[in-house]
């Protein structure tokens, strides 16, 4: 079987005048063949001579419809120079940026040691104590009862209550003042005179006595 590729329509009235047709009704009309993998159908076509003559029935290809292959997405190496360039940009300001915020809180925290020193008098004071977690201050007050134990003056620091309480009473104490450059030692001093009932003017003779103590002489 001969097989065309042709388009249907275009080959019928091209080559097929009804004189054509009409010369291949007299003519047995074959049997439809398989159809080839090409091809999207076959079609029965009356095929003659330029002049009308010897005319004979014959299957056609219809071609299957190709579809065009996308367009090729082209990259403009202008466009990604440009944007790796401003990226750079990006990340040097970024650098920068930090770079100055990491010196700005490296002064301040330069500047904090002579503008709000931990310690008053070579002793913590409560500025040091304000940053404990509550572990490290019970801590401290059983390290410094432990201590007090074989100092010249043990009964003054004695505490009536707890390592807990004297820590809630620290607090307290703290909480209320102004200043806390008073050294913990002599705020220690201090609440265990008021949770012992002692009057104002025996905490004040106290505090005036342990300040001599941490006051530098002129």
């Amino acid at each position: 079987m001969k097989t065309y590729g042709l388009i249907l329509l275009a080959f019928v009235g091209a080559s097929c005048p009804v004189a054509a047709q009409l010369n291949c009704s007299t003519q047995v009309r074959p049997v439809k063949p398989a159809t080839a993998v090409h091809c999207a159908d076959t079609t029965l076509l009356c095929l003659c001579e330029p002049t009308g003559t010897n005319c004979h029935w014959d299957w056609a290809c219809q071609p299957r419809s190709i579809a065009e292959p996308p367009a090729p997405q082209v990259t403009n190496p202008f466009g990604v120079l440009v944007e790796a360039q401003r990226e750079a940009i990006r990340i040097r300001i970024e650098r920068d940026r930090l770079k100055v915020q990491n010196a700005q809180a490296e002064a301040i925290r330069a500047k904090e040691p002579d503008e709000a020193p931990d310690k008053t008098a070579d002793a913590y004071n409560g500025r040091y104590w304000a940053r404990f977690p509550e572990a490290m201050k019970t801590g401290f007050i059983a390290g410094f009862a432990e201590a007090m134990r074989f100092s010249v003056e043990p009964e003054k620091f004695r505490f009536k209550g707890t390592v807990g309480d004297l820590v809630k009473s620290l607090d307290a104490y703290y909480g209320r003042q102004d200043d806390l450059g008073m050294p913990i030692w002599i705020a220690i001093r201090v609440v265990k005179l008021e949770r012992d009932g002692a009057s104002e003017l025996e905490i004040e003779a106290a505090m005036d006595e342990y300040g001599r103590r941490v006051t530098p002489a002129k």
